[in-house]
């Protein structure tokens, strides 16, 4: 017998040991790798108009919403995604006074049942009430009016209000924009 070709062999119950623990895990790993993969692409997506919540930085929002029209957006769970909206969930205040001084985005229009006033004044997770308040003043300055009609709704943002479709959580915003 050639002394190169022997083979060394572990002991059966070695193998068999390392069989029933490594080939289990080895199986697992190979099922679990593809939806793992999956996943993380999915929570990794790009930075697009669709995928607002994607983008790292107001500049790559920007870029992201290059030639998008002012006003479009989906309607989603009571989410008007407008660009001014994207630029509200980033806080990209500069983004936003572009989108309303040059791009003629209506400040009353994107956000929670399409009102970008009901979105600043209403709880956001992981938002400082003081930027709301901040962005309040913008909006307002601009002319956002509590009466203008979303199409979206049918409804202005004082007629959701009023009716109780929306709880505000901070009173103090809102009255800026719904004192008579």
């Amino acid at each position: 017998m050639n002394p190169r070709s022997r083979r060394h062999s572990s002991p059966p119950a070695l193998r068999s040991l390392l069989g029933r623990l490594l080939l289990p895990a080895l199986v697992a790993a190979a099922i679990a790798l593809p939806g793992t993969a999956a996943a993380a692409n999915a929570d990794t997506g790009a930075c697009s108009f669709q995928e607002m919540r994607n983008c790292a930085s107001c500049a790559e929002l920007s870029a992201a919403l290059e030639g998008v029209p002012p006003h479009d957006g989906r309607y989603e769970d009571n989410i008007k995604w407008t660009p001014l909206f994207g630029a509200f969930l980033k806080n990209c205040q500069r983004l936003a006074l572009h989108l309303i001084e040059e791009r003629n985005a209506d400040p009353s229009l994107g956000g929670r049942y399409g009102s970008m006033l009901i979105t600043v004044s209403t709880y956001w997770e992981n938002r400082n009430p003081r930027v709301s308040a901040q962005w309040a003043r913008m909006l307002k300055r601009f002319g956002a009016d509590a009466d203008t009609v979303h199409p979206d709704t049918g409804k202005s943002s004082r007629q959701l209000v009023t009716e109780g479709v929306v709880k505000i959580d901070y009173p103090e915003i809102w009255l800026e924009f719904a004192a008579d």
